[in-house]
């Protein structure tokens, strides 16, 4: 047998060749061949491990392979696929859209992703605990551990949780809040449900954990008679949003926020009240403030965001608010929307922002986000190929941790493209007075719908805005393709760089009601690097990556700015 044949591709044939030549014709070394080559594979192997393909790039359409993760290359993994479990690709079935991230600041490494993955019920209504998608190196390899248990001694808790959203704190405690809602045993993870629409005697409940993987550590605060208690008043709330960040009143301290809509305004039928729940970065969080920080008009969801200013404590919230029907015949409902930001510089006790109550207009624009409006359609008024409908919360915000300056993405109509588009707008503030840049074109190329917009502020001021286009029908289908972007700007949002992370296939063909990719993706900084997560078809990743079988999963990357 050679002495070569039958060793790992990681030994090239040159290396092994040379080994072998040099002790071949002495019988006395035979163990001493062995030994060696056993050495030089070992240590090749090593090297390959080394170089092993772990990040994805985009370029012009082509996907390469690199192994630095330096904009505008990615590392990627699909969090079903590359996962502990090799066996879960296979049996995964959960809608796992909506997906939220999560990174600990004091081990980057450590990374949670959540989605519509999971229930506190199995399908025949026996407790579960839900899970959460866990990796401990960077994103590489994640876990699906069921660690969070339900909420102690609530009722009608099977069909949850709905929308969820976490944060890490500075010490790295992790938060979550929780949509609680009534239906059958988890139907918030199942692909065509809608019961997070309905409202129907919702709760929110938030809590925390100083590990993620340990069911043990999870805590609610209690009240009398172990009861966890919920986080806000229960007034059929909806999307709660939660963020970490430093307390006004003592930055040497963190503070728990989580921005949601509920009910009505005082004296305005039909609106919709935006709050902000606020509480003390302790395990469990207790929310002794909920304040009343903008009103939204009947009309699509007003989506309300929340974020942080890391120099001061200030926190922003971010909301649309309708205000008339588009006059625009293309389009497909639209909606005249307000894009409202509103601050609170004293911990949520009291919000205002260039001295309006209810936030600053800091943008105005037609989009189609009515209930009615599909994501996906090849043309305007081509109802073929959509599988989401866009129901309002086409926009996002973040904080430049260098300057304070507020970034908002937002979903805008133009009437030359006859697309939905998105574009930013840079704000900042001097006591009262508000100053609101030009608005700059964010998404790429300008004739393709685009939605679904998530935005973050690397530590060096590079903004990154993570957004989905639709892309067009497979061939003479009606299946819908899309793409995953990740734009970057180097000067303040004057100018992006696009790049675009997968492109991918619905699983499904045309269908609104399928909601394939829900409301909301997030994408967030960590020193330099951006760390996101969409939902996308995990079938559609380069091999080794991908998953055999086509259905929407959480898809993790990450990319470093320089």
């Amino acid at each position: 047998m050679d002495a070569c044949e039958g060793r790992s591709t990681a030994i090239t044939a040159t290396a092994c060749n040379r080994l072998a030549t040099s002790v071949v014709g002495n019988a006395s070394n035979d163990r001493l061949i062995r030994f060696l080559l056993a050495i030089a594979t070992t240590l090749l192997v090593t090297i390959g491990a080394d170089i092993q393909v772990d990040a994805i790039s985009s370029h012009g359409g082509v996907i390469v392979h690199e192994k630095s993760a330096t904009f505008p290359t990615f590392f990627v993994r699909d969090v079903v696929v590359s996962n502990t479990d090799r066996h879960l690709q296979n049996t995964d079935t959960f809608r796992n859209s909506e997906p939220g991230i999560a990174i600990n600041p004091l081990h980057p490494n450590q990374i949670v992703i959540s989605a519509f993955s999971g229930a506190w019920a199995l399908a025949d209504g026996s407790p579960s605990n839900s899970p959460l998608w866990y990796s401990k190196s960077g994103g590489a390899v994640w876990t699906k551990v069921f660690s969070i248990p339900a909420p102690n001694n609530v009722p009608g808790v099977a069909a949850s949780p709905c929308d969820q959203t976490f944060d890490y704190d500075r010490d790295g405690n992790l938060y979550g809040t929780f949509l609680v809602a009534p239906g059958s045993p988890g139907d918030c993870s199942k692909l065509r449900s809608t019961v997070e629409e309905d409202e129907l005697g919702a709760a929110i409940y938030s809590g925390a954990t100083a590990d993620p993987a340990d069911p043990a550590a999870w805590e609610w605060f209690l009240g009398e008679g172990g009861t966890a208690q919920p986080s806000t008043p229960p007034t059929s709330p909806d999307q709660p949003w939660l963020i970490a960040a430093p307390d006004a009143g003592d930055l040497a301290s963190d503070k728990i926020y989580v921005a949601y809509q509920a009910g009505e305004c005082e004296g305005v039928d039909r609106s919709i009240d935006l709050r902000v729940a606020a509480a003390a970065a302790t395990v469990p969080p207790n929310f002794p403030l909920d304040e009343h920080v903008g009103c939204s008009n009947p009309g699509p969801n007003p989506g309300h965001r929340a974020a942080a200013d890391p120099r001061t404590g200030a926190v922003y919230t971010l909301y649309g608010n309708p205000i008339s029907p588009c006059a625009t015949p293309e389009l497909l409902g639209g909606i005249e929307l307000e894009y409202r930001l509103n601050r609170s510089t004293d911990g949520g006790r009291t919000w205002t922002f260039g001295n309006q109550p209810l936030g600053t207009v800091v943008a105005q624009a037609c989009s189609d986000q009515s209930r009615d409006y599909s994501f996906g359609v090849p043309e305007p008024g081509n109802p073929a190929g959509g599988v989401n409908l866009l129901k309002g919360g086409i926009h996002a915000l973040a904080v430049d941790p260098q300057d304070g300056a507020v970034y908002v993405v937002y979903g805008v109509f133009d009437d030359d493209a006859e697309r939905d588009q998105l574009k930013i707008v840079r704000v900042t503030s001097d006591g009262g007075n508000v100053e609101i840049g030009s608005p700059v074109l964010v998404s790429n190329p300008a004739d393709r719908q685009a939605a679904l917009p998530a935005v973050a502020v690397t530590e060096n001021g590079t903004v990154g805005v993570l957004y989905d286009t639709a892309d067009g029908l497979v061939d003479d289908s009606d299946v819908p393709t899309f793409s995953a972007h990740l734009a970057v700007s180097r000067d303040q949002g004057k100018t992006f760089s696009d790049a675009v992370i997968l492109h991918f296939r619905s699983p499904v063909p045309s269908d609104a009601e399928a909601r394939i990719l829900g409301d909301y993706q997030q994408l967030k900084a960590v020193g330099n690097t951006f760390y996101g997560v969409f939902s996308g078809n995990g079938h559609d990743l380069p091999v080794p990556f991908n998953r055999r079988t086509e259905a929407i999963d959480p898809i993790f990357f990450k990319t470093t700015v320089r």
